[in-house]
């Protein structure tokens, strides 16, 4: 008909595979860069947020990639989506051209989003993980509740100025959560704030995913596991503590910290260093609590005292 507004398309003719525009490309893509290394991103850094399945379809050149068989079944509840021609948009801008767009609102979530969701949840299964849910960061992960027993992988590579402090608060709202940090520095005092936050586990950022799966399944059975070279640190430590050294090294203050600790110079209450910085109070409260820490100081007054003295 000439006048079609919408097309559609039997269930039988459902693609069966994947569409890669990368194959097609003039030139490749830049690649991403690692906002924590500032080097390009590889298969190791992707492994704590996808199976390996994925992560090859990430860095394949080739135009089709086959769709699972399961993965096609569960499209087919909501797939073909409708195609519509828009005629009145081609009206009203009095144009040549066919403009065309896809309804994705038939899917169970009213978006595209099953369309990859769906094939994650495929190859984590594949994988032996199953993933509850993914967050931008700590916070997201507090405002949204979460039930039984979980790991929450902790990127410290990407968590930039928040660090850990999000940790204690995540762990007091979610207390069986085990949280395993990855992404570490090979640096002492990242180790130590790492477990003394309360991690499950601890692996440095040179991981293998099989060293990171295997740390996954070991926290999520209520085993702490960390990298052999986190290990060797704490007995270090430890040893110090043996030899009479009961002060841990002076950790650096992180740039959130530096911001609380001025702050709390000038005198502001948690409530207003939170409106300030757009955190929760109960967010500031922990970082109160780690300056205190990391200076050797007893409370607030004596912040204020040391930033006035002489040496400052």
């Amino acid at each position: 008909m000439p006048d079609s507004v919408k097309y559609l398309l039997d269930e039988a003719r459902i693609p069966k595979a994947w569409y890669n525009i990368a194959a097609d490309l003039p030139v490749p893509l830049p690649p991403v860069i690692h906002p924590g290394t500032k080097r390009p991103i590889g298969p190791e850094d992707l492994a704590p947020l996808f199976p390996m399945d994925l992560i090859l379809q990430e860095v394949s050149t080739e135009r089709e990639i086959p769709i699972p068989d399961p993965v096609r079944d569960i499209y087919r509840l909501w797939r073909p989506t409708p195609l519509y021609r828009a005629r009145r948009l081609e009206q009203a801008l009095d144009t040549p051209a066919r403009i065309y767009y896809k309804y994705e609102g038939t899917s169970p979530a009213g978006s595209h989003k099953p369309n990859t969701a769906v094939a994650q949840a495929f190859y984590n299964k594949q994988a032996g993980v199953r993933v509850s849910g993914a967050f931008g960061n700590a916070r997201e992960a507090l405002d949204r509740p979460l039930q039984g027993d979980h790991v929450l992988l902790y990127d410290l590579g990407t968590s930039h100025q928040d660090g850990p402090a999000l940790i204690q608060e995540l762990r007091e709202r979610i207390p069986q959560a085990r949280v395993l940090m990855f992404g570490v520095a090979d640096d002492v005092h990242a180790i130590l704030e790492c477990v003394r936050v309360g991690a499950s586990g601890c692996i440095l950022d040179d991981v293998s995913l099989d060293d990171l799966l295997a740390a996954i399944r070991s926290v999520s059975r209520g085993t702490p596991s960390s990298s052999p070279k986190v290990v060797t640190t704490l007995f270090s430590y430890v040893a110090s503590l043996q030899a009479g050294d009961d002060r841990p090294p002076a950790a650096p203050l992180t740039t959130r910290e530096e911001q609380v600790l001025q702050l709390v110079a000038e005198g502001l209450d948690n409530k207003a260093i939170a409106q300030r910085l757009y955190l929760q109070p109960q967010t500031v409260k922990n970082y109160v609590h780690q300056v205190l820490q990391k200076l050797n100081l007893r409370n607030r007054l004596e912040v204020i005292r040391s930033l006035r003295s002489p040496k400052h």
